[in-house]
């Protein structure tokens, strides 16, 4: 009998080398103040999800978000999906536990269904929402509901408009010095926005574009290996969304 998907024994057996595993976790900041760490695997899915709250105008909060914790369930002696950086609680004071089959919630239904339409190239759904569980509800909560092999498939949001930043970052492959083409001219123009410089936009991956790469991870956290992967992307979307609604010139509808 294989493992019931989203169980504890699932994500040990999946993800058991996230498990308590810090050194690769990293921390993505939402739309708002809210920020939480996560595995680093899982970046480019939860720069998506990050991108609904965007377009949704969803804001978190900094004290009431957050992600891995390494724990057991309570009342258990099975580890959270938590424990490897795979969930986030967003505004849990909005979004609180009820275990009377009522689902209290901030969250627009349409933003909620922006998320749970974030599939694998394969079709499988990549989130897992509290508010769907049935013998609680945990409105706050969003946990990766794939394996590492079925993430690395790829990504698409289905049955709405993709921006085509997200569409071109995501489906990218990764690139790195040597590589050429229109990957790497948007990797390029990214770079631009996110280090204020001015590389040339040629879509030849040079020793220039790969030391502001190198700088860029530096800044972000991120392993510094020179390669424009989902995690570098996701980070670069993220890093210039902050930025630009801090001067007030950015606004996705």
């Amino acid at each position: 009998m294989s493992t019931r998907r989203g169980s504890s024994n699932w994500y040990l057996e999946h993800w058991k080398s996230a498990l308590g595993n810090t050194s690769d976790t990293t921390i993505i900041n939402f739309n708002g103040k809210g920020r939480a760490k996560i595995n680093k695997n899982v970046l480019s899915a939860f720069t998506l999800l990050n991108f609904c709250l965007q377009e949704d105008n969803y804001i978190t909060h900094r004290n009431t978000t957050g992600g891995y914790n390494y724990r057991k369930i309570a009342n258990s002696n099975k580890y959270s999906c938590h424990a490897y950086g795979l969930a986030v609680d967003i505004n849990w004071d909005l979004n609180p536990v009820t275990r009377d089959g009522t689902t209290k919630t901030n969250f627009k239904k349409e933003t909620i269904d922006k998320i749970l339409n974030i599939t694998t190239n394969d079709g499988l759904p990549v989130f897992r929402w509290g508010g769907n569980y049935n013998s609680y509800k945990d409105p706050m909560h969003f946990e990766i509901f794939v394996t590492p092999t079925e993430l690395a498939k790829g990504l698409v949001r289905k049955n709405f408009d993709q921006k085509e930043y997200v569409k071109t970052g995501l489906d990218l492959k990764p690139v790195r010095k040597g590589s050429k083409g229109a990957g790497v001219k948007k990797v390029q123009e990214l770079l631009n926005e996110a280090l204020g410089i001015a590389l040339t936009t040629d879509g030849i991956f040079g020793a220039m574009t790969q030391a502001n790469v190198l700088i860029f991870q530096k800044k972000a956290g991120l392993v510094e290996d020179g390669i424009v992967g989902a995690n570098t992307y996701g980070k670069l979307m993220e890093f210039i969304g902050t930025e630009r609604r801090k001067n007030d010139k950015y606004k996705i509808v």
